[in-house]
């Protein structure tokens, strides 16, 4: 992706090569594989990160939305399967460092095998009705298609990637941003802000190619914040199946055990975030991320003016 590129057409084909990465992906996932199904569930989300940025753009008006909405449920599919096997991960792995009792956590065992095999038989009965590969193949095409008949309105001549990164990115930027008169916050709203984090990185991975070597500097610490306020997530929702385990059952002391590290580790983890946050929040970011869109984005007038001819031929 170039900056003198027309976006429909930089936009297009970053697309279709993460539909195709993705379609590479499906038959691990479906086979249940813990890493299928991951790397599966980020391919999704990439593709759904570039159909956000171009509704935001140059199609707009829910053009691609049914397509949206039916990633959306497959998306939400893996998610569940992927929940439950970071919370196995992380019980056994302080079960055993605290040498907790197998008796004592038998509850919770039964209840996450049970949570574990009804996330897989959804998914597979997702992944039978959507069939992913013709899924991603359908909305590739239907992008294409869109994408061609798009153009400027008005006066609003906007056509190539430079004149839709800035907006886009200072955009997604200050809505991460405005959390900082809200925290420390609940779990709730910091899954919000992780959601607003995310849009804001995979804005970013759009526009890489354009951006060039600042990219990475700006992922970084959106990645790692990304990454512990996901960790916080997890910790929420294994905190909340031990406390069903609990009601359900007489309160087992591996059971308190095992809930008391949870939140220890979550504290600690919500101050390294605290760190985090800093950086992100403070002015060397802004700057970089300014940087970025002025040097990268900003130059090349001349093959700015042949690409935007070039495309209002095409038109």
């Amino acid at each position: 992706m170039r900056g003198d590129q027309p976006l429909g057409e930089a936009g297009v084909a970053l697309l279709s090569s993460r539909l195709k990465k993705a379609s590479r992906l499906v038959k691990r996932a479906a086979k249940g594989d813990a890493d299928g199904v991951h790397d599966l569930r980020v391919g999704i989300r990439k593709i759904r990160a570039a159909l956000s940025v171009l509704e935001e753009t140059i199609l707009g008006n829910g053009a691609l939305r049914r397509e949206d909405k039916q990633l959306g449920l497959l998306f939400r599919a893996l998610g569940d399967v992927r929940d439950h096997d970071v919370i196995v991960d992380r019980t056994k792995r302080i079960a055993k460092q605290r040498r907790l009792g197998k008796k004592g956590l038998r509850g919770l065992r039964r209840e996450l095998d049970a949570r574990g095999k009804r996330a897989r038989k959804h998914l597979r009965a997702v992944m039978r009705e959507q069939d992913p590969v013709q899924l991603f193949a359908r909305l590739g095409r239907r992008a294409a298609r869109v994408s061609a008949k798009a153009g400027p309105h008005g006066d609003d001549h906007r056509v190539l990637v430079r004149h839709f990164a800035s907006s886009v990115l200072v955009r997604r930027y200050e809505t991460v941003l405005a959390y900082e008169v809200v925290l420390p916050a609940s779990l709730d709203v910091l899954h919000r802000l992780r959601v607003a984090i995310k849009k804001l990185r995979y804005a970013i991975d759009f526009f890489g190619g354009a951006l060039g070597r600042l990219a990475s500097r700006l992922d970084q610490p959106l990645q790692l914040a990304q990454d512990q306020l996901g960790e916080l997530h997890d910790y929420h929702v294994g905190r909340a199946l031990v406390a069903v385990v609990e009601q359900q059952r007489k309160p087992k002391r591996a059971l308190a055990k095992l809930r008391d590290v949870e939140d220890d580790e979550a504290e600690q983890l919500l101050a390294v975030f605290g760190r985090s946050w800093r950086v992100i929040a403070g002015g060397k970011f802004g700057k970089t991320l300014s940087g970025a869109v002025q040097d990268q984005l900003a130059n090349g007038m001349r093959g700015s003016t042949l690409a935007l001819r070039r495309a209002e031929s095409a038109r």
